[in-house]
């Protein structure tokens, strides 16, 4: 009898999760894939006949990046690649191309005819589609010999986290005076690169060494305050530690010299703001995951343009709406430049990778290396002689100039093995520890760093990637444990916890 009541219970239990799955998703979708695109569509001001077929296209952008992120909050589960991906996907390569497409006009000024615009909404979708099917995909892994199995696990040193925390709190005058004292951190972005073409770090002809200080600067204070910020919410009783708590609110201090959104670009300072949020388990819960959708959505839109009010130091504000903003600012080129990449492929022909061997030796400066490759945003804003140079290359065009469509499903097949595998061993690590790895301290700022990657260029991005990367392994241990083969939650942490 009590079995009975049991199997009733768990079938009531499994059929109500099963229902609120698909209305949570339904009801994100309906938000995302139906009244916003509608809202915004109906807000453009009219421009020439449309292209039923192209809008077609552009829609399918839309509404496949609206599946995915209502999937995404259906299950509330915290897989950022798979939000931060299709999140930037939807806003940025779906919605704002639909309004620009609508109006016929762009950021750029670039005329576009019908084929280009079905086509780079093809590139997208190709890109996402391969970077989606590989994600999922679990590759054969090696079977453990005998009962037991020796795994690697990597934990978050408390140790490290303080020698790191120590280096950033006294490197931080030092990079204070080189970016040219707190009055310009202060001021705006333009002031900073001022000082920066001032002291010789940038110049026309190379930016490697200014961006390498500039990574070092920003990234050390960052990963010292997410560190500890994380060993705080994980272990209490540090916090009862008046030295570390004090040398906590000095990083704080360090922080909001360095990484402000004053003098810091908008993509980054979200890194610093959305990565220090991830830590707390709130965020992982179902309500946080769909409350962190909905607010990167909304946020992106409506806020994101208005993050830039500091850039210049001539205090001018700019007061326009949001379908303004969508239309005029080069915030919203992203669509654009793969279209220019298109056409600078056919004009051109394709690099055959040239761009990305520019990107990986980023740290080369040009006086050794003359013909490196240019920045691709700058390349592009040459190609359709725009006013400056600082536009984005999307990681879609970046692989479209390599080779084409080809590139395209290669570039983002690699890039979703790449996602799926880390998520997949921080979910491993996560299951037979119990709690938070090592794997999952890496992967949540990297995860939200994916923003700068997607949206480009990759030159530009890579400097603070690679320091970003080598500081976060630094900040963790590696250590070797055996566990059972059928061995329960927690089994390897026991012996060493989940953070030391």
């Amino acid at each position: 009898m009590a079995t009975t009541e049991l199997g009733r219970t768990h079938r009531r239990s499994k059929g109500a999760a099963s229902h609120g799955y698909f209305l949570t998703g339904a009801l994100f979708f309906g938000v995302l894939g139906v009244v916003l695109p509608l809202g915004l569509a109906t807000s453009v001001p009219s421009g020439p006949a449309m292209d039923w077929g192209v809008l077609l296209v552009q829609l399918s952008v839309i509404v496949y990046t609206a599946l995915r992120l209502a999937s995404c909050a259906a299950s509330g589960k915290p897989a950022w690649f798979l939000i931060v991906v299709f999140g930037y996907a939807y806003t940025w390569l779906g919605l704002t191309p639909m309004v620009q497409y609508l109006a016929r006009q762009n950021p750029l000024g670039v005329p576009l005819d019908n084929s280009t615009y079905a086509l780079q909404s093809v590139v997208v979708l190709v890109g996402l589609v391969a970077f989606d099917v590989v994600y999922h995909v679990r590759f054969r892994e090696k079977p453990a010999r005998g009962k037991d199995s020796t795994k690697t696990f990597r934990l978050l040193d408390t140790r490290r986290v303080v020698i790191l925390a120590l280096i950033a709190v006294a490197s931080t005058p030092v990079f204070v005076q080189a970016l040219g004292g707190f009055d310009v951190l202060f001021t705006s972005r333009q002031a900073r690169t001022e000082v920066l073409l001032d002291s010789g770090l940038y110049s026309a002809s190379s930016k490697a060494s200014g961006a390498i200080v500039t990574a070092v600067a920003s990234v050390l204070p960052f990963v010292a305050l997410y560190a500890m910020t994380m060993i705080l919410v994980y272990r209490r009783e540090l916090r009862r530690k008046v030295d570390f708590v004090a040398l906590y609110f000095v990083v704080v201090c360090c922080n909001i010299a360095l990484n402000n959104p004053i003098s810091s670009s908008r993509f980054w300072f979200l890194v610093v703001c959305l990565s220090v949020l991830f830590v707390f388990p709130w965020s992982r819960s179902a309500a946080g995951v769909r409350a962190i959708i909905g607010g990167f959505v909304l946020g992106s839109i409506v806020l994101f343009p208005y993050l830039d009010a500091f850039r210049y130091s001539d205090g001018s504000r700019e007061n326009r709406g949001v379908i303004q903003m969508i239309l005029e600012k080069s915030d919203y080129d992203s669509m654009v430049q793969i279209g220019n990449s298109i056409k600078y492929a056919d004009v051109y022909g394709y690099s055959f990778g040239d761009n990305f061997v520019g990107a990986f030796f980023f740290w080369v400066p040009r006086m050794v290396w003359p013909d490196k490759p240019i920045d691709t945003g700058s390349s592009l804003a040459q190609f359709v002689n725009y006013h400056h140079e600082n536009l984005s290359a999307p990681l879609w065009a970046e692989s479209y100039i390599a080779f084409g469509l080809v590139a395209v499903v290669g570039i983002f097949g690699l890039f979703g093995y790449l996602c799926g595998r880390l998520s997949r061993v921080d979910a491993v690590q996560r299951a037979v520890l119990g709690t938070i790895s090592g794997w999952t301290f890496i992967l949540v700022p990297l995860s939200v760093y994916v923003v700068l990657i997607l949206r480009g260029s990759l030159l530009q991005s890579m400097s603070r990637l690679a320091v970003l990367v080598a500081v976060l392994l630094f900040c963790t241990a590696s250590f070797k444990a055996e566990v059972p083969e059928k061995s329960g939650r927690g089994s390897a942490s026991s012996r060493n916890g989940e953070v030391r």
